[in-house]
């Protein structure tokens, strides 16, 4: 009889198992938090970020063009391009105008920023003071140039240019536009502004080299 009952119930029990799937979802359930705590523990140490790539190095000094022979060097080029530009154009100067190079130097340095003293003129033209004093000299004997004391310091002369050292300026200076323009006709606009601009870096820099020993290695 007892065992009867017991068989009964336990028929009961398989039924409302059957008839009801909440049961068996539910453990389902429950068992997904495991499976879903233990997803970090997978992620607590991710495997290390590749090393970023090495910076590309930069050229080396040795990787500079080399001069190969003199015609190479720095300056052997600028020479050679003072022969075939400057040169000739003075000489144009000297037969057309009678003033040598340095002397129609000083009249344009004096036309722009005169008056001058004569270091402040020597030093701007880039000659010697004995040079610029003897051009000087010359250009005062033609009434090209005068000298006056200078109002700050009765010491020191300023010099500038007369009239006719300013009409002389002028009609040299024209001429002079027009060698240059046939000079730069080979260069575009563009070629000529970095021309001009890597003329005057590389001035500066040998002008702050002056000081050291250039011919030591």
């Amino acid at each position: 009889m007892i065992g009867q009952v017991l068989d009964n119930v336990k028929q009961i029990f398989r039924l409302r198992r059957a008839a009801c799937p909440c049961a068996s979802a539910g453990a389902a359930a429950l068992a997904l938090p495991a499976r879903r705590h233990a997803q970090p523990d997978k992620l607590a140490h991710p495997p290390p970020a590749p090393p970023p790539p090495a910076a590309a190095a930069g050229p080396a000094d040795n990787d500079m063009p080399q001069a190969l022979t003199i015609r190479d060097l720095i300056t052997y080029r600028l020479q050679k391009a003072i022969v075939f530009t400057a040169k000739p154009s003075h000489a144009a100067y000297s037969e057309r105008f009678g003033v040598t190079g340095v002397e129609w130097r000083l009249i344009g340095n004096l036309a722009l920023d005169g008056p001058l003293s004569l270091q402040q003129l020597a030093r701007e033209v880039d000659v010697q003071l004995a040079q610029a004093s003897r051009a000087v000299t010359g250009l005062i004997a033609r009434g090209l140039v005068r000298g006056d004391d200078d109002a700050r310091d009765g010491r020191r002369v300023m010099l500038s240019l007369t009239r006719e050292g300013r009409a002389l300026f002028r009609k040299v200076f024209a001429h002079a536009r027009k060698i240059d323009a046939r000079l730069l006709s080979v260069l575009s606009e563009r070629e000529q502004e970095a021309l001009f601009e890597m003329l005057e870096r590389l001035a500066e820099h040998g002008r702050s080299l002056m000081g050291d020993d250039l011919a030591r290695p």
